[in-house]
């Protein structure tokens, strides 16, 4: 029988660690793991450039958000209303909800003060017909969405009843 050299048990080892690799070859498979990987470039210009980089991202990022800024007001947009222009189209509403919105019969509410919001929302769904009054309907039927806000901003810019 062969005796085996004094490093041929590590050497096993190493065989059984590397995938059946040993010897020399084992080292310089164990070194080329460990190599790093070169740069592209130097490392005072990678942070500039990604200076650069992060500014043009952000530019674009601003441009973008603007753009789906701009189509979400043009889309869904709900008219802006004039409280002046209200007042003049509330001639008709006095008759029941009192000249200055405070109405003087309890079966009717007093506008004045109110949410302009709600006041909005309120003569869209009597207009539209989700909420139905007889009293209602004939005097909202024809408003635009413009001459509803103009009545909401009106009604909310008056003091509420006592």
């Amino acid at each position: 029988m062969k005796q085996k050299p004094k490093g041929a048990k590590r050497q096993e080892a190493r065989v059984s660690l590397q995938g059946g690799v040993a010897g020399p070859e084992a080292k310089a498979t164990r070194s080329a793991s460990r190599r790093r990987v070169p740069r592209t470039r130097p490392a005072r210009l990678w942070g500039a450039a990604m200076r650069t980089r992060l500014s043009v991202l952000s530019a674009s990022g601003a441009i973008a958000a603007l753009l789906v800024g701009a189509a979400v007001v043009a889309i869904g947009a709900e008219p802006v209303g004039d409280k002046d222009a209200g007042e003049t189209k509330a001639a008709v509403c006095a008759a029941c909800h009192g000249p200055k919105g405070i109405s003087v019969n309890p079966l009717w509410p007093s506008l004045a003060g109110q949410q302009e919001a709600y006041l909005a929302k309120q003569i869209k769904e009597f207009r539209d017909g989700v909420r139905v009054e007889a009293t209602m309907q004939p005097f909202v039927a024809n408003l635009t969405d413009q001459d509803v806000a103009d009545l909401a901003a009106y009604y909310a810019s008056l003091s509420p009843c006592p």
